[in-house]
């Protein structure tokens, strides 16, 4: 027994040692190139017929190279390589191979094929193809590798042209160090290049951006005017969350630089070009009319998350993240539920007629197919509409009664439902969704009851409130999502509860949470050494999981959106219950 264990350890080490070598070899191989010198050009070799026989040859390597048949591709270029009709041909398969091993990410050896091109008298247009390729087959490289590798030919333009171009790749990738790095070098080394002054500017313009105090956070908020009073709750969470961070991290104190927007777009604009000035290393906010500041922010290159549902915000640019419960937020919570727990998957949606419930509409129509679910029918009202007779006629299919047996069945034509009070409406959906408010539902509700629709209900937050209750019968079992639980056990929140209401005199709500959350967000990111430029920041939150909060674990995808579970409350006799928790 020991005799073959030691034998199978023998073995796995043999099996190492092979790989070790063979990718050592590989690596080698990578380094080790040998091109075939271009054949001096005879009669026999410019011979039309063989001409036109390799340019078809060359249209067999391209579908080849399409296709991923690789070893094929190489085979035929390196004959045409061998024996060219022309220096076209044979720069032509030159370049094929370098674009074979690119699509096999052997970018060492794409990358010397693309340079031995670059030797010959091409047009400016391959130029600039080629550098292209070699910038792009590098672009995974470190700087100083990218540095080493720069093309040797007698032709320093070109030399200087990969430099330059590999420096503005990895500003569009947002390396902006790797970027001054590059372009650092391509400036010392070609002080005659076309592009040198173009180089300087670039340079100047990120030092310029990413000169900013790490400590110094902006804020807009609407501190005056109509939403001046959701202001003020925002501008205290943010005040809680700031003196908690300081408290505990005492290496460094953060400071906000506080701007009122009125919610005023060009307010919030001239705020946020204020904001650079004082070189603030981040932007929270703002909350309305966000569109505008949002672009702005993006283009002077300073993080900003925005604390609005709107749709589209986070599109302004890479700079630009979102904190805020979006519909299609509320939309998953509440589908995934009733798929999951009760199978069920026929919706319906009852909606407002206004800006709120249309964007609802929308959003579940673009979701439910999803979760393998359909969206049975859409009925709209209009805000002020109190009577809800003509919309719920419109899902009512006909009418059932109890039988003998206890069973609902349809009634025949010529029954009436005056006759059989024990009846119900007949539908064809197992949940209505109806994205409105909690007062709206206290008058919805009753006469969907009163109709004989009997039917599992969806809301969104805006049901999360006292209101619901005061129809609690007609709500029975209703399921929403929201975003922040006042009740939780969590010491967190129960100790941010405290303090606001210590503070205020008031209990804090979803905005307050997200608020609070979003400032403690942007200090964790401040505080990593990693996070050097504003750039970084960025990166620090697209790629962490913010778990120390008071809303549920959140992190952002690259478009800039938040990835985040919502908490699930239900109506349960005369109360609201939490029925699904983030356990935070």
């Amino acid at each position: 027994m020991k005799l073959n264990l030691v034998h199978k350890i023998f073995i796995v080490l043999v099996i190492l040692c092979f790989i070790v070598f063979y990718s050592c070899v590989q690596k080698k191989h990578q380094e080790a190139i040998y091109f075939p010198p271009l054949p001096e050009m005879t009669p026999g070799l410019a011979n039309p017929e063989v001409c036109n026989q390799q340019n078809h040859e060359l249209k067999e390597i391209r579908r080849l190279l399409s296709k991923r048949k690789f070893k094929a591709a190489l085979k035929i270029a390196g004959t045409i390589v061998e024996s060219p009709c022309s220096v076209g041909n044979y720069l032509t398969s030159v370049e094929l191979i370098g674009d074979v091993f690119k699509a096999r990410k052997e970018h060492i050896n794409a990358f010397y094929f693309y340079e031995e091109v670059l030797k010959y008298d091409i047009s400016d247009s391959k130029t600039q193809t080629l550098i292209k390729k070699m910038v792009e087959a590098t672009s995974h490289m470190r700087t100083q590798k990218i540095v080493s590798l720069t093309p040797r030919t007698n032709k320093p333009n070109i030399s200087g042209l990969f430099l330059f171009q590999s420096g503005l790749a990895k500003i569009e990738a947002g390396k902006e160090a790797d970027a001054i790095f590059l372009l650092n070098e391509f400036v010392e080394k070609f002080s005659q290049h076309k592009d040198r002054e173009h180089a300087q500017s670039l340079i100047k313009q990120i030092k310029e951006k990413n000169d900013f105090k790490k400590t110094k956070i902006g804020v807009l908020l609407p501190l005056s005017g109509y939403y001046k009073i959701i202001g003020h709750g925002v501008l205290e969470a943010l005040k809680l969350a700031l003196k908690e961070f300081n408290d505990t991290h005492k290496s460094k104190e953060f400071y906000f630089c506080v701007e009122d927007t009125a919610a005023d777009s060009s307010k919030a604009v001239k705020a946020v070009k204020k904001l650079e000035k004082e070189k603030v290393s981040c932007i929270i906010g703002p909350m309305v009319n966000v569109g505008s500041a949002a672009a702005e922010s993006n283009k002077r290159g300073i993080p900003m998350i925005i604390m609005s549902q709107k749709s589209g915000v986070t599109q302004a640019g890479k700079y630009v993240l979102r904190n805020f419960m979006t519909p299609a937020m509320q939309i998953r919570a509440g589908i995934s539920y009733f798929v999951e727990e009760y199978g069920f998957t026929r919706f319906s949606i009852l909606y407002p007629n206004e800006k709120y419930g249309i964007s609802f509409k929308d959003s579940f129509s673009d979701i439910v197919s999803h979760y393998n679910a359909k969206l049975v029918s859409m009925v709209s009202f209009e805000p002020s509409q109190t009577d809800f007779f003509h919309q719920i006629n419109q899902f009512i299919k006909g009418y059932q009664k109890i039988d003998e047996n206890g069973e609902y069945v349809d009634m025949n034509d010529d029954e009436t439902k005056e006759k059989n009070r024990i009846y119900r409406a007949k539908i064809d959906f197992d949940v209505l969704f109806i994205p409105d408010t909690a007062a709206k539902i206290s008058m919805i509700a009753p006469q969907l009851k009163y109709h004989g629709i009997d039917v599992a209900l969806m809301g969104t937050n805006l049901w999360n409130s006292k209101k619901l209750l005061k129809t609690k019968d007609y709500v029975q079992a209703a399921v929403f999502p929201d975003g922040f639980y006042l009740g939780s056990e969590s010491k967190r929140v129960t100790s941010f509860v405290s303090s606001y209401f210590e503070v205020t005199g008031n209990f804090p709500g979803y905005t307050e949470s997200i608020a609070y959350d979003t400032a403690m967000m942007f200090m964790d990111a401040l505080s990593s050494p990693r996070v050097r430029s504003r750039q970084d920041v960025i990166t620090y939150l697209q790629s962490n999981m913010f778990k120390k909060g008071v809303t549920c674990p959140t992190s952002f995808d690259m478009t800039g959106e938040p990835v985040k579970f919502l908490e699930l409350f239900q109506v349960v006799g005369d109360d609201i219950k939490l029925i699904r928790s983030c356990n935070n």
